[in-house]
C-alpha cells in the first residue's frame, strides 16, 4: 500500500533536494535523483518523489515494521524544511 503527500518546497529546489539527499544519506538511506524526480530506499523504507514547480509529491511505497507512514512523512517534511 503506497502513501502519498505533497509538500511545499519554500525555497530553491536544488538546495532542498540536496539537503534531503544529505539527511537521507546520514541515516543510511540510498537516495538517487535530481531536482525533477528520484527514489529512496533503505532499512525497509522505500519511495519516490517528483518535483512540480515549488511542490514535491512524495510517495512512500513501504515502511519498516513498527514504523508508520505518518512518521516517515513527518521526517521527510522536516528534511525538506531544513
Amino acid at each position: 500500500m503506497a502513501y502519498s503527500f505533497v509538500c511545499e518546497l519554500n525555497g530553491d529546489p536544488n538546495v532542498k533536494i540536496a539537503h534531503l539527499r544529505q539527511q537521507a544519506g546520514a541515516r543510511g538511506i540510498v537516495f538517487v535523483g535530481d531536482t525533477s524526480s528520484g527514489e529512496f530506499s533503505g532499512f525497509g523504507l522505500s519511495g519516490r518523489y517528483a518535483v512540480h514547480g515549488t511542490q514535491v509529491k512524495v510517495t512512500i511505497d513501504s515502511v519498516p515494521i513498527f514504523y508508520t507512514y505518518q512518521k516517515a512523512e513527518t521526517q521527510i517534511r522536516g528534511f525538506l524544511r531544513g
